[in-house]
């Protein structure tokens, strides 16, 4: 059986090319430095600036693949008619992938370049400021979709349009005003909920009477 052999060494490391009183940048790193490559060519990144662009992503279709690709978004021109998804998530304030996520509720919509690129009417900035407000107070998605779907499509809506959609919404906004003013009024006070850990529970609702009534905060249910 032939002897085994170890692998050849490998060559040492040589430094970069450096005056005599500059260290090289790479004594560090392990490896052979590639030939002809000198201690400019591999010196650091500039600092970045003090004031970034914004920078996000948008993606495109490819036969079948979806690649993204980051861009730097600057906010849009006023008189802009179109907007690319990083200027909508810029001026909206929501981020790019609640964008994408909108869109394949129905909120919100968009037409496709020859690229293959979105672009969004100026006009769905109102529509994703609706939704993100809806969201915030807590109405859910389904019906926030179904107040959007009252508005025309294929033109941007007008006061009047907006008009019918608050009618729409004016009895169940005011209800959830009302129940906010309680939370924020009457939770200091016994609520009729059964957890009797308050000195008022003794007296507004002895022993739980109220569970008799129904479930939940029955004071508060009951006063609506």
């Amino acid at each position: 059986m032939p002897p085994v052999t170890a692998p050849d060494a490998q060559p040492p490391t040589k430094p970069c090319s450096t005056a005599a009183d500059e260290p090289c940048p790479h004594a560090d790193r392990p490896g052979p430095v590639p030939p002809g490559l000198t201690a400019a060519s591999r010196a650091p990144l500039a600092p970045a600036p003090a004031e970034p662009l914004t920078s996000t992503s948008s993606d495109v279709e490819v036969e079948g693949w979806k690649v993204y690709v980051s861009e730097a978004v600057a906010a849009p021109a006023w008189d802009q008619k179109e907007l690319t998804v990083g200027q909508l998530s810029e001026r909206s304030g929501a981020a790019v992938s609640a964008l994408h996520f909108y869109e394949r509720k129905g909120l919100i919509s968009s037409r496709r370049t020859s690229g293959n690129q979105r672009r969004y009417p100026r006009g769905m900035l109102r529509r994703v400021a609706l939704i993100r407000i809806g969201q915030r107070v807590g109405i859910p998605l389904a019906d926030i979709k179904a107040a959007l779907d009252q508005l025309p499509d294929g033109r941007t809506p007008t006061k009047k349009d907006w008009e019918r959609l608050s009618r729409s919404w004016r009895e169940e906004l005011d209800e959830r005003i009302r129940m906010l003013q309680q939370v924020r009024d009457d939770f200091t006070d016994c609520i009729g909920c059964g957890c009797l850990s308050l000195n008022r529970c003794s007296l507004a609702n002895r022993h739980d009477e109220l569970g008799k009534h129904g479930e939940g905060a029955r004071r508060l249910v009951e006063s609506a």
